[in-house]
Protein backbone atom coordinates (compact mmCIF):
# COMPACT_ATOMS: atom_id res chain seq x y z
CA UNK A 1 0.00 0.00 0.00
CA UNK A 2 1.47 3.51 -1.04
CA UNK A 3 2.46 5.62 1.69
CA UNK A 4 0.61 8.52 2.20
CA UNK A 5 2.57 11.83 3.01
CA UNK A 6 1.59 14.18 6.16
CA UNK A 7 -0.97 16.90 4.88
CA UNK A 8 -1.65 15.07 2.04
CA UNK A 9 -5.55 14.59 1.84
CA UNK A 10 -6.75 10.57 1.15
CA UNK A 11 -10.11 10.68 1.31
CA UNK A 12 -11.36 9.84 -2.41
CA UNK A 13 -14.21 11.67 -1.85
CA UNK A 14 -12.37 15.14 -2.13
CA UNK A 15 -11.53 14.31 -5.27
CA UNK A 16 -14.59 11.97 -6.82
CA UNK A 17 -16.14 15.59 -7.80
CA UNK A 18 -13.78 16.26 -10.32
CA UNK A 19 -13.66 12.53 -11.63
CA UNK A 20 -17.24 13.12 -12.67
CA UNK A 21 -15.62 15.19 -15.24
CA UNK A 22 -14.01 12.41 -16.70
CA UNK A 23 -16.68 10.10 -16.34
CA UNK A 24 -19.08 12.49 -18.44
CA UNK A 25 -16.19 12.41 -20.91
CA UNK A 26 -15.67 8.71 -20.83
CA UNK A 27 -18.52 7.73 -23.17
CA UNK A 28 -17.30 10.29 -25.96
CA UNK A 29 -13.70 8.84 -25.98
CA UNK A 30 -14.78 5.45 -25.54
CA UNK A 31 -14.52 4.58 -28.96
CA UNK A 32 -11.77 6.11 -29.93
CA UNK A 33 -8.81 4.24 -31.22
CA UNK A 34 -6.53 6.46 -29.26
CA UNK A 35 -6.51 4.37 -26.20
CA UNK A 36 -3.62 4.03 -23.28
CA UNK A 37 -0.82 1.28 -23.83
CA UNK A 38 -1.02 -0.13 -20.26
CA UNK A 39 2.24 -1.11 -20.43
CA UNK A 40 4.12 2.15 -22.07
CA UNK A 41 4.83 4.56 -19.12
CA UNK A 42 4.73 8.22 -19.60
CA UNK A 43 7.64 9.91 -21.28
CA UNK A 44 9.78 12.32 -19.98
CA UNK A 45 11.66 12.68 -16.61
CA UNK A 46 10.52 12.31 -14.00
CA UNK A 47 13.20 11.53 -11.20
CA UNK A 48 13.14 15.58 -9.90
CA UNK A 49 9.93 15.12 -8.47
CA UNK A 50 10.53 11.62 -7.04
CA UNK A 51 13.80 13.08 -5.47
CA UNK A 52 11.82 16.10 -3.81
CA UNK A 53 8.55 13.91 -3.13
CA UNK A 54 10.13 10.34 -2.58
CA UNK A 55 6.69 9.16 -0.79
CA UNK A 56 4.99 9.71 -3.72
CA UNK A 57 6.64 6.87 -5.61
CA UNK A 58 4.09 4.19 -6.19
CA UNK A 59 5.35 0.46 -5.79
CA UNK A 60 5.26 -1.28 -9.73
CA UNK A 61 2.78 -4.02 -8.63
CA UNK A 62 0.13 -1.35 -8.48
CA UNK A 63 -2.34 -1.94 -10.73
CA UNK A 64 -4.50 0.56 -13.84
CA UNK A 65 -7.54 -1.96 -13.29
CA UNK A 66 -9.87 1.23 -14.11
CA UNK A 67 -11.91 2.02 -17.27
CA UNK A 68 -10.55 5.27 -17.12
CA UNK A 69 -7.14 4.81 -18.46
CA UNK A 70 -8.25 4.41 -21.46
CA UNK A 71 -8.70 8.01 -22.03
CA UNK A 72 -5.77 9.56 -23.70
CA UNK A 73 -2.98 11.28 -21.96
CA UNK A 74 -3.41 14.17 -23.35
CA UNK A 75 -7.03 14.52 -22.39
CA UNK A 76 -6.46 13.58 -19.17
CA UNK A 77 -4.12 16.00 -18.60
CA UNK A 78 -5.93 18.67 -19.88
CA UNK A 79 -8.28 17.85 -16.87
CA UNK A 80 -5.99 17.37 -14.49
CA UNK A 81 -4.94 20.81 -15.36
CA UNK A 82 -7.96 22.44 -14.74
CA UNK A 83 -7.87 21.14 -10.85
CA UNK A 84 -5.41 23.52 -9.72
CA UNK A 85 -6.58 26.61 -11.71
CA UNK A 86 -10.29 26.03 -9.96
CA UNK A 87 -8.59 25.52 -7.01
CA UNK A 88 -6.64 28.88 -7.51
CA UNK A 89 -9.71 30.82 -8.87
CA UNK A 90 -11.56 29.73 -5.43
CA UNK A 91 -8.93 31.03 -3.43
CA UNK A 92 -9.00 34.60 -5.12
CA UNK A 93 -12.56 34.32 -4.64
CA UNK A 94 -12.20 33.32 -0.97
CA UNK A 95 -9.58 33.72 0.71
CA UNK A 96 -7.74 31.19 1.54
CA UNK A 97 -6.76 30.38 5.26
CA UNK A 98 -2.79 30.57 5.21
CA UNK A 99 -1.81 26.97 6.97
CA UNK A 100 1.29 24.64 6.56
CA UNK A 101 -0.93 21.60 4.61
CA UNK A 102 -0.48 20.02 1.47
CA UNK A 103 -2.32 21.69 -1.45
CA UNK A 104 -6.01 20.02 -2.35
CA UNK A 105 -5.71 19.21 -5.75
CA UNK A 106 -2.30 17.14 -4.60
CA UNK A 107 -4.93 14.31 -4.10
CA UNK A 108 -4.82 13.46 -8.24
CA UNK A 109 -1.74 12.25 -7.28
CA UNK A 110 -2.90 9.89 -4.56
CA UNK A 111 -5.29 7.86 -6.86
CA UNK A 112 -2.97 6.02 -8.70
CA UNK A 113 -0.16 5.30 -9.97
CA UNK A 114 -0.68 6.23 -13.96
CA UNK A 115 -2.05 9.77 -12.51
CA UNK A 116 0.74 10.58 -10.51
CA UNK A 117 3.26 10.09 -13.38
CA UNK A 118 0.96 12.06 -15.54
CA UNK A 119 1.36 15.10 -13.34
CA UNK A 120 4.51 14.20 -12.33
CA UNK A 121 5.55 15.27 -16.56
CA UNK A 122 3.03 18.36 -16.72
CA UNK A 123 4.80 21.72 -15.90
CA UNK A 124 1.19 23.61 -16.39
CA UNK A 125 0.31 21.28 -13.40
CA UNK A 126 2.32 22.57 -11.13
CA UNK A 127 2.47 26.19 -12.05
CA UNK A 128 -0.27 27.80 -9.89
CA UNK A 129 1.83 27.87 -7.09
CA UNK A 130 -0.02 27.55 -3.58
CA UNK A 131 1.65 29.72 -1.11
CA UNK A 132 -0.97 29.12 1.44
CA UNK A 133 -0.06 25.41 1.87
CA UNK A 134 3.41 25.20 3.16
CA UNK A 135 7.36 26.01 1.92
CA UNK A 136 7.90 22.15 0.93
CA UNK A 137 5.12 22.56 -1.56
CA UNK A 138 5.93 26.29 -2.76
CA UNK A 139 9.50 24.82 -3.62
CA UNK A 140 8.47 21.82 -5.37
CA UNK A 141 5.56 23.42 -7.47
CA UNK A 142 8.07 25.99 -8.07
CA UNK A 143 11.20 23.04 -9.51
CA UNK A 144 8.48 21.13 -11.25
CA UNK A 145 6.90 23.89 -13.44
CA UNK A 146 9.82 25.48 -14.42
CA UNK A 147 10.00 26.58 -17.29
CA UNK A 148 6.64 27.08 -17.50
CA UNK A 149 4.88 30.61 -16.40
CA UNK A 150 3.46 30.49 -13.03
CA UNK A 151 0.61 32.23 -11.38
CA UNK A 152 0.29 33.27 -7.95
CA UNK A 153 -1.34 35.25 -4.48
CA UNK A 154 0.56 36.74 -2.01
CA UNK A 155 -0.37 38.36 1.18
CA UNK A 156 1.65 41.30 2.36
CA UNK A 157 -1.07 42.98 4.55
CA UNK A 158 0.33 41.49 7.67
CA UNK A 159 2.54 40.36 10.05
CA UNK A 160 3.17 36.05 8.33
CA UNK A 161 4.47 33.07 9.92
CA UNK A 162 8.49 32.78 8.94
CA UNK A 163 7.49 29.86 6.12
CA UNK A 164 5.11 31.68 4.28
CA UNK A 165 7.62 34.45 4.44
CA UNK A 166 10.02 32.27 2.70
CA UNK A 167 7.59 30.78 0.20
CA UNK A 168 6.21 34.17 -0.87
CA UNK A 169 9.91 35.64 -1.50
CA UNK A 170 10.49 32.39 -3.39
CA UNK A 171 7.88 32.94 -5.60
CA UNK A 172 8.64 36.92 -5.94
CA UNK A 173 12.03 35.84 -6.95
CA UNK A 174 11.13 34.68 -9.62
CA UNK A 175 8.40 37.18 -10.73
CA UNK A 176 10.25 37.21 -14.27
CA UNK A 177 8.60 33.57 -14.93
CA UNK A 178 4.65 35.35 -13.83
CA UNK A 179 2.12 35.35 -15.92
CA UNK A 180 -0.66 35.72 -13.35
CA UNK A 181 0.08 37.42 -9.76
CA UNK A 182 -1.99 39.17 -7.22
CA UNK A 183 -0.48 41.21 -4.31
CA UNK A 184 -2.88 41.73 -1.14
CA UNK A 185 -1.33 44.82 0.94
CA UNK A 186 -2.22 47.64 3.00
CA UNK A 187 -1.13 51.89 3.52
CA UNK A 188 -0.13 50.33 7.41
CA UNK A 189 1.93 46.87 6.53
CA UNK A 190 5.81 47.73 7.12
CA UNK A 191 6.62 43.89 8.06
CA UNK A 192 9.92 42.34 6.55
CA UNK A 193 7.96 40.45 4.08
CA UNK A 194 6.30 44.00 3.10
CA UNK A 195 9.50 45.64 2.69
CA UNK A 196 11.43 42.71 0.97
CA UNK A 197 8.59 42.45 -1.74
CA UNK A 198 8.94 46.32 -2.29
CA UNK A 199 12.80 45.83 -3.18
CA UNK A 200 12.05 42.62 -5.51
CA UNK A 201 9.45 44.19 -7.48
CA UNK A 202 11.05 48.12 -7.26
CA UNK A 203 13.59 46.28 -9.86
CA UNK A 204 12.16 42.95 -10.99
CA UNK A 205 11.28 42.62 -14.72
CA UNK A 206 8.35 40.27 -15.24
CA UNK A 207 8.33 40.14 -19.21
CA UNK A 208 5.65 36.97 -19.09
CA UNK A 209 2.86 38.69 -16.81
CA UNK A 210 -0.14 39.20 -18.10
CA UNK A 211 -2.79 39.61 -15.28
CA UNK A 212 -1.76 41.92 -12.86
CA UNK A 213 -4.06 42.85 -9.08
CA UNK A 214 -3.08 44.97 -6.50
CA UNK A 215 -5.47 45.08 -3.21
CA UNK A 216 -5.60 47.26 -0.84
CA UNK A 217 -7.05 47.07 2.94
CA UNK A 218 -10.83 47.92 3.13
CA UNK A 219 -10.50 49.29 6.75
CA UNK A 220 -7.47 51.65 5.98
CA UNK A 221 -6.31 54.54 3.94
CA UNK A 222 -5.67 53.92 -0.19
CA UNK A 223 -1.96 52.13 -0.41
CA UNK A 224 0.57 53.74 -3.11
CA UNK A 225 2.10 50.07 -3.58
CA UNK A 226 1.17 50.34 -7.37
CA UNK A 227 3.16 53.13 -8.08
CA UNK A 228 6.54 51.11 -7.15
CA UNK A 229 6.13 48.24 -9.08
CA UNK A 230 8.28 47.63 -12.02
CA UNK A 231 9.90 51.00 -12.05
CA UNK A 232 12.65 50.15 -14.35
CA UNK A 233 10.70 47.99 -16.56
CA UNK A 234 7.48 47.73 -18.50
CA UNK A 235 5.63 44.71 -18.25
CA UNK A 236 5.50 44.63 -22.33
CA UNK A 237 3.13 41.72 -21.59
CA UNK A 238 0.68 42.62 -19.28
CA UNK A 239 -2.85 43.25 -20.53
CA UNK A 240 -5.55 42.95 -18.14
CA UNK A 241 -4.71 45.10 -14.45
CA UNK A 242 -6.98 45.46 -11.11
CA UNK A 243 -6.37 48.31 -8.70
CA UNK A 244 -8.42 48.31 -5.58
CA UNK A 245 -8.40 50.73 -2.43
CA UNK A 246 -4.95 52.08 -4.25
CA UNK A 247 -3.59 55.52 -4.88
CA UNK A 248 -3.79 56.15 -8.40
CA UNK A 249 -1.61 58.47 -10.55
CA UNK A 250 -0.46 58.55 -14.17
CA UNK A 251 3.41 58.43 -13.61
CA UNK A 252 2.72 54.74 -12.34
CA UNK A 253 5.07 52.22 -14.86
CA UNK A 254 1.89 50.35 -14.86
CA UNK A 255 0.07 52.03 -17.81
CA UNK A 256 2.87 51.53 -19.76
CA UNK A 257 1.82 48.23 -20.30
CA UNK A 258 -0.42 47.76 -23.27
CA UNK A 259 -3.60 47.35 -21.34
CA UNK A 260 -6.59 46.38 -22.91
CA UNK A 261 -8.61 45.64 -19.73
CA UNK A 262 -8.47 47.78 -16.56
CA UNK A 263 -10.95 47.70 -13.51
CA UNK A 264 -10.19 50.77 -10.78
CA UNK A 265 -12.37 50.03 -7.05
CA UNK A 266 -12.51 52.31 -4.57
CA UNK A 267 -9.27 54.13 -5.70
CA UNK A 268 -8.15 57.77 -4.94
CA UNK A 269 -7.43 58.69 -8.60
CA UNK A 270 -6.88 62.46 -9.17
CA UNK A 271 -6.32 62.51 -12.80
CA UNK A 272 -8.46 59.16 -14.08
CA UNK A 273 -8.41 60.96 -18.15
CA UNK A 274 -4.71 61.32 -17.69
CA UNK A 275 -4.61 58.11 -17.06
CA UNK A 276 -7.09 57.09 -19.49
CA UNK A 277 -5.49 58.93 -21.94
CA UNK A 278 -1.98 56.31 -22.36
CA UNK A 279 -4.27 53.37 -22.72
CA UNK A 280 -6.26 53.59 -25.96
CA UNK A 281 -6.18 49.75 -26.31
CA UNK A 282 -8.73 49.20 -23.87
CA UNK A 283 -11.25 46.94 -24.12
CA UNK A 284 -12.76 46.83 -20.41
CA UNK A 285 -12.97 49.70 -18.42
CA UNK A 286 -14.45 49.27 -14.85
CA UNK A 287 -14.52 52.45 -12.36
CA UNK A 288 -16.03 51.68 -9.29
CA UNK A 289 -15.95 54.09 -6.49
CA UNK A 290 -12.88 55.96 -7.37
CA UNK A 291 -12.14 59.32 -5.69
CA UNK A 292 -10.50 62.36 -5.86
CA UNK A 293 -10.51 66.38 -6.86
CA UNK A 294 -10.68 65.12 -10.76
CA UNK A 295 -14.01 66.38 -11.34
CA UNK A 296 -13.28 69.96 -12.55
CA UNK A 297 -14.27 71.05 -15.82
CA UNK A 298 -12.66 70.33 -18.84
CA UNK A 299 -12.62 69.91 -22.71
CA UNK A 300 -10.26 66.88 -23.01
CA UNK A 301 -11.95 64.11 -24.32
CA UNK A 302 -10.23 60.68 -23.94
CA UNK A 303 -10.85 58.55 -27.26
CA UNK A 304 -11.39 54.73 -26.72
CA UNK A 305 -12.23 53.38 -29.89
CA UNK A 306 -11.63 50.12 -28.79
CA UNK A 307 -13.88 49.79 -26.01
CA UNK A 308 -16.47 47.34 -25.36
CA UNK A 309 -17.88 47.42 -22.23
CA UNK A 310 -17.70 50.56 -19.66
CA UNK A 311 -18.87 49.81 -16.12
CA UNK A 312 -19.02 53.21 -13.43
CA UNK A 313 -20.41 52.88 -10.46
CA UNK A 314 -20.68 56.42 -8.96
CA UNK A 315 -22.33 59.63 -7.68
CA UNK A 316 -24.58 60.58 -10.95
CA UNK A 317 -22.43 63.91 -11.30
CA UNK A 318 -19.07 61.60 -11.20
CA UNK A 319 -20.65 59.35 -13.91
CA UNK A 320 -22.11 62.50 -16.28
CA UNK A 321 -18.47 63.66 -16.00
CA UNK A 322 -16.95 60.41 -16.98
CA UNK A 323 -19.60 59.78 -20.23
CA UNK A 324 -19.03 63.60 -21.10
CA UNK A 325 -14.82 62.84 -21.22
CA UNK A 326 -14.75 59.69 -22.99
CA UNK A 327 -15.51 58.93 -26.25
CA UNK A 328 -16.59 55.00 -26.75
CA UNK A 329 -17.75 53.40 -29.68
CA UNK A 330 -22.01 53.03 -30.26
CA UNK A 331 -21.71 49.52 -30.06
CA UNK A 332 -19.95 49.84 -26.10
CA UNK A 333 -21.87 48.13 -23.55
CA UNK A 334 -22.73 50.37 -20.47
CA UNK A 335 -23.36 49.92 -16.65
CA UNK A 336 -24.37 52.40 -14.54
CA UNK A 337 -24.72 52.08 -11.12
CA UNK A 338 -25.92 55.70 -8.97
CA UNK A 339 -25.07 55.75 -5.52
CA UNK A 340 -26.38 58.92 -4.87
CA UNK A 341 -28.64 57.62 -2.29
CA UNK A 342 -26.14 56.61 0.37
CA UNK A 343 -23.77 59.37 -0.38
CA UNK A 344 -25.13 62.67 -0.93
CA UNK A 345 -25.27 65.20 1.96
CA UNK A 346 -28.16 66.65 0.64
CA UNK A 347 -31.24 66.32 2.94
CA UNK A 348 -33.47 65.57 -0.15
CA UNK A 349 -36.63 63.68 -0.01
CA UNK A 350 -37.02 60.40 -2.14
CA UNK A 351 -38.83 62.27 -5.12
CA UNK A 352 -36.36 65.30 -5.32
CA UNK A 353 -33.17 63.17 -5.11
CA UNK A 354 -34.27 61.03 -8.30
CA UNK A 355 -35.49 63.92 -9.96
CA UNK A 356 -31.51 65.12 -9.26
CA UNK A 357 -30.12 62.14 -10.81
CA UNK A 358 -32.46 61.58 -13.88
CA UNK A 359 -32.34 65.41 -14.93
CA UNK A 360 -27.94 64.91 -14.75
CA UNK A 361 -28.21 61.42 -16.82
CA UNK A 362 -30.64 62.28 -19.06
CA UNK A 363 -28.21 64.30 -21.47
CA UNK A 364 -25.08 61.90 -21.59
CA UNK A 365 -28.01 58.87 -21.90
CA UNK A 366 -29.44 60.45 -24.78
CA UNK A 367 -26.05 61.47 -26.31
CA UNK A 368 -24.99 57.83 -25.77
CA UNK A 369 -28.31 55.90 -27.00
CA UNK A 370 -28.46 58.56 -30.01
CA UNK A 371 -25.15 57.43 -31.67
CA UNK A 372 -26.19 53.60 -31.04
CA UNK A 373 -29.76 54.47 -33.01
CA UNK A 374 -27.51 55.98 -35.61
CA UNK A 375 -25.54 53.32 -36.23
CA UNK A 376 -28.77 51.47 -37.20
CA UNK A 377 -28.56 49.67 -33.52
CA UNK A 378 -32.11 48.65 -32.05
CA UNK A 379 -32.56 47.97 -28.07
CA UNK A 380 -36.16 46.67 -28.07
CA UNK A 381 -36.14 44.85 -25.12
CA UNK A 382 -36.65 47.00 -21.47
CA UNK A 383 -35.96 44.67 -18.36
CA UNK A 384 -36.08 44.16 -14.99
CA UNK A 385 -33.77 42.38 -12.77
CA UNK A 386 -34.89 41.49 -9.80
CA UNK A 387 -31.93 42.57 -7.17
CA UNK A 388 -29.94 40.12 -6.10
CA UNK A 389 -28.87 42.97 -3.70
CA UNK A 390 -31.62 43.96 -1.67
CA UNK A 391 -31.28 47.95 -2.11
CA UNK A 392 -30.51 47.89 -5.64
CA UNK A 393 -32.90 48.27 -8.63
CA UNK A 394 -31.92 47.68 -11.86
CA UNK A 395 -33.39 48.14 -15.61
CA UNK A 396 -31.55 47.10 -18.93
CA UNK A 397 -32.36 48.11 -22.58
CA UNK A 398 -30.45 45.14 -24.73
CA UNK A 399 -31.15 43.77 -28.14
CA UNK A 400 -32.83 39.86 -27.37
CA UNK A 401 -31.39 38.63 -30.18
CA UNK A 402 -28.13 39.25 -29.52
CA UNK A 403 -26.69 36.02 -28.45
CA UNK A 404 -23.22 36.97 -27.73
CA UNK A 405 -21.96 38.88 -24.85
CA UNK A 406 -21.97 42.73 -24.46
CA UNK A 407 -17.68 42.22 -24.14
CA UNK A 408 -17.07 40.35 -27.29
CA UNK A 409 -17.54 40.46 -30.89
CA UNK A 410 -19.15 38.25 -33.96
CA UNK A 411 -17.19 35.92 -35.72
CA UNK A 412 -16.58 38.13 -38.28
CA UNK A 413 -15.16 41.16 -35.98
CA UNK A 414 -18.40 43.20 -36.08
CA UNK A 415 -18.98 44.43 -32.70
CA UNK A 416 -21.89 43.21 -30.63
CA UNK A 417 -24.95 45.22 -30.18
CA UNK A 418 -24.88 47.79 -27.34
CA UNK A 419 -26.17 47.43 -23.67
CA UNK A 420 -27.59 49.84 -21.34
CA UNK A 421 -27.76 48.77 -17.26
CA UNK A 422 -29.05 51.04 -15.03
CA UNK A 423 -28.98 50.72 -11.31
CA UNK A 424 -29.85 52.74 -8.29
CA UNK A 425 -28.51 51.95 -4.53
CA UNK A 426 -31.71 52.77 -2.88
CA UNK A 427 -33.62 51.60 0.81
CA UNK A 428 -36.78 51.04 1.32
CA UNK A 429 -38.90 53.33 -0.62
CA UNK A 430 -42.80 53.57 -1.29
CA UNK A 431 -41.26 55.41 -4.62
CA UNK A 432 -41.99 53.39 -7.58
CA UNK A 433 -38.41 53.69 -8.39
CA UNK A 434 -38.23 51.68 -11.57
CA UNK A 435 -41.05 53.98 -13.15
CA UNK A 436 -38.70 57.12 -12.02
CA UNK A 437 -35.73 55.40 -13.10
CA UNK A 438 -37.39 55.12 -17.02
CA UNK A 439 -37.37 59.35 -16.96
CA UNK A 440 -33.59 59.33 -17.44
CA UNK A 441 -34.41 57.27 -20.57
CA UNK A 442 -34.82 59.57 -23.77
CA UNK A 443 -38.07 59.55 -25.20
CA UNK A 444 -36.69 57.90 -28.61
CA UNK A 445 -35.70 54.80 -26.70
CA UNK A 446 -39.15 54.59 -24.95
CA UNK A 447 -40.68 54.97 -27.86
CA UNK A 448 -38.45 51.64 -29.62
CA UNK A 449 -39.33 49.05 -27.00
CA UNK A 450 -41.01 46.17 -28.18
CA UNK A 451 -40.72 43.69 -25.02
CA UNK A 452 -40.82 44.24 -21.60
CA UNK A 453 -39.40 41.72 -19.48
CA UNK A 454 -38.90 40.66 -16.26
CA UNK A 455 -36.06 38.12 -15.14
CA UNK A 456 -35.33 36.38 -12.05
CA UNK A 457 -31.42 36.54 -10.27
CA UNK A 458 -31.32 34.10 -7.47
CA UNK A 459 -29.11 35.56 -4.53
CA UNK A 460 -27.60 32.29 -3.65
CA UNK A 461 -25.98 31.57 -6.72
CA UNK A 462 -24.40 35.20 -7.49
CA UNK A 463 -20.99 34.33 -6.29
CA UNK A 464 -21.40 31.34 -8.97
CA UNK A 465 -22.47 33.51 -11.53
CA UNK A 466 -19.60 36.18 -11.10
CA UNK A 467 -17.10 34.01 -10.72
CA UNK A 468 -14.84 32.75 -14.27
CA UNK A 469 -16.58 29.95 -16.34
CA UNK A 470 -15.70 26.47 -14.79
CA UNK A 471 -16.43 23.31 -15.95
CA UNK A 472 -16.96 22.17 -12.54
CA UNK A 473 -19.92 20.17 -11.47
CA UNK A 474 -22.65 22.34 -10.44
CA UNK A 475 -23.20 22.90 -6.41
CA UNK A 476 -26.73 22.74 -5.24
CA UNK A 477 -28.44 25.41 -4.08
CA UNK A 478 -29.28 26.20 -0.35
CA UNK A 479 -31.76 28.38 1.03
CA UNK A 480 -31.17 32.29 1.88
CA UNK A 481 -31.22 32.75 5.48
CA UNK A 482 -34.57 34.40 6.62
CA UNK A 483 -33.50 37.98 6.77
CA UNK A 484 -31.58 37.97 3.32
CA UNK A 485 -34.41 35.73 1.92
CA UNK A 486 -37.03 38.08 3.07
CA UNK A 487 -34.90 41.34 1.74
CA UNK A 488 -35.06 39.44 -1.92
CA UNK A 489 -38.67 38.79 -1.35
CA UNK A 490 -39.99 41.98 -0.94
CA UNK A 491 -37.41 43.74 -4.07
CA UNK A 492 -38.99 41.06 -6.02
CA UNK A 493 -42.79 42.29 -5.36
CA UNK A 494 -41.19 45.45 -5.94
CA UNK A 495 -39.74 45.21 -9.21
CA UNK A 496 -43.28 43.00 -10.19
CA UNK A 497 -45.57 46.07 -9.40
CA UNK A 498 -42.86 48.08 -10.79
CA UNK A 499 -43.63 45.75 -14.34
CA UNK A 500 -47.04 46.12 -14.09
CA UNK A 501 -46.95 49.86 -13.58
CA UNK A 502 -45.14 50.56 -16.79
CA UNK A 503 -47.48 47.95 -18.80
CA UNK A 504 -50.48 50.20 -17.47
CA UNK A 505 -48.74 53.23 -19.06
CA UNK A 506 -50.25 53.38 -22.85
CA UNK A 507 -48.38 56.57 -23.43
CA UNK A 508 -45.20 55.92 -22.15
CA UNK A 509 -44.29 52.41 -23.80
CA UNK A 510 -46.68 52.86 -27.08
CA UNK A 511 -44.45 50.46 -29.55
CA UNK A 512 -44.90 47.38 -26.35
CA UNK A 513 -45.94 44.25 -27.87
CA UNK A 514 -45.05 41.40 -25.50
CA UNK A 515 -44.35 41.54 -21.89
CA UNK A 516 -41.86 38.57 -20.92
CA UNK A 517 -40.97 36.86 -17.72
CA UNK A 518 -37.89 34.79 -17.01
CA UNK A 519 -37.09 32.50 -14.50
CA UNK A 520 -40.16 33.42 -12.09
CA UNK A 521 -41.75 31.38 -9.74
CA UNK A 522 -45.97 32.21 -10.21
CA UNK A 523 -46.44 30.79 -6.90
CA UNK A 524 -44.92 33.92 -5.30
CA UNK A 525 -47.09 36.26 -7.86
CA UNK A 526 -50.38 37.49 -7.50
CA UNK A 527 -51.56 35.63 -10.87
CA UNK A 528 -54.75 37.42 -10.85
CA UNK A 529 -53.04 40.82 -10.92
CA UNK A 530 -50.58 39.92 -13.78
CA UNK A 531 -53.81 38.76 -15.86
CA UNK A 532 -55.98 41.86 -15.08
CA UNK A 533 -52.91 44.65 -16.20
CA UNK A 534 -52.45 42.50 -19.58
CA UNK A 535 -56.10 42.46 -20.24
CA UNK A 536 -56.21 46.39 -19.64
CA UNK A 537 -53.38 46.51 -21.67
CA UNK A 538 -54.57 44.58 -24.59
CA UNK A 539 -57.74 46.60 -24.45
CA UNK A 540 -56.42 49.67 -24.41
CA UNK A 541 -54.73 49.35 -27.48
CA UNK A 542 -55.85 50.33 -30.45
CA UNK A 543 -53.84 47.69 -33.22
CA UNK A 544 -52.21 44.43 -32.44
CA UNK A 545 -52.51 42.36 -29.36
CA UNK A 546 -50.03 41.44 -26.38
CA UNK A 547 -48.27 38.61 -26.12
CA UNK A 548 -47.51 36.75 -22.66
CA UNK A 549 -44.08 35.12 -22.64
CA UNK A 550 -43.16 32.56 -20.10
CA UNK A 551 -39.30 31.65 -20.21
CA UNK A 552 -38.17 28.83 -17.72
CA UNK A 553 -41.00 29.65 -15.26
CA UNK A 554 -42.54 27.05 -12.51
CA UNK A 555 -45.88 28.24 -13.48
CA UNK A 556 -48.77 25.39 -13.09
CA UNK A 557 -50.99 24.59 -15.92
CA UNK A 558 -53.94 25.77 -14.44
CA UNK A 559 -52.64 29.67 -14.53
CA UNK A 560 -51.35 28.85 -18.07
CA UNK A 561 -54.89 27.64 -19.07
CA UNK A 562 -56.14 30.76 -17.19
CA UNK A 563 -53.83 33.19 -18.92
CA UNK A 564 -54.97 31.36 -22.55
CA UNK A 565 -58.62 31.93 -21.47
CA UNK A 566 -57.79 35.97 -20.62
CA UNK A 567 -55.59 36.92 -23.46
CA UNK A 568 -56.05 33.96 -25.96
CA UNK A 569 -54.49 30.68 -27.19
CA UNK A 570 -51.75 31.95 -29.34
CA UNK A 571 -50.86 35.04 -26.92
CA UNK A 572 -48.99 33.07 -24.16
CA UNK A 573 -45.69 31.34 -25.17
CA UNK A 574 -43.85 28.73 -23.40
CA UNK A 575 -40.03 28.26 -23.56
CA UNK A 576 -37.08 27.82 -21.58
Amino acid sequence: MTTTPVGHPTSFSFFKRFLCVVRRIKTKVSSSSLLLDQSTEPTGPASPLIAMAPHLRSPPSVRRASPISRIPVELLTQIFTHVPRVEFEESLQFKARIAPSGPMWMAIAQVCHHWRMIVADCREFWSYIPLQSSLYWVEVSLARSHPHPISFSVDLSATQPEWYQRAALSALHVISRAREVYIHTSAVANSGLHMAALRILDDAAAPKLEVLGIHGTVACEPVPFSGSIFRHHTAAALHTLTLAFCEVHPSSPLFQAPLVSLRLENCRVEFPLGVLSLLPHLRTLVLAGIHGTFLSYSSDVVRLLHLRHLELTSPSSDIAFLLRNISIPPSTSLSITCVDYIVSDDPLDDLTLLHKITLILSPVLATYLERAFAEGYSLPLLEITTPTNASKRNISLLDPTSTSTSTSTSSTGTPTSPQLNLSLVWADSSTDLFFQMLSALPIAALQRIHTLGMREEDPSCTAAKEARSRSSPAQPRRPLPLPLAGFHKKARDEAVMGLLTLVMQQGLLPALREVSFQGIDFKNLDVDLVARVLVHRQRAMTGGSITLSLRDCIVSDGTIGAFQDCLGLDAVRLGV
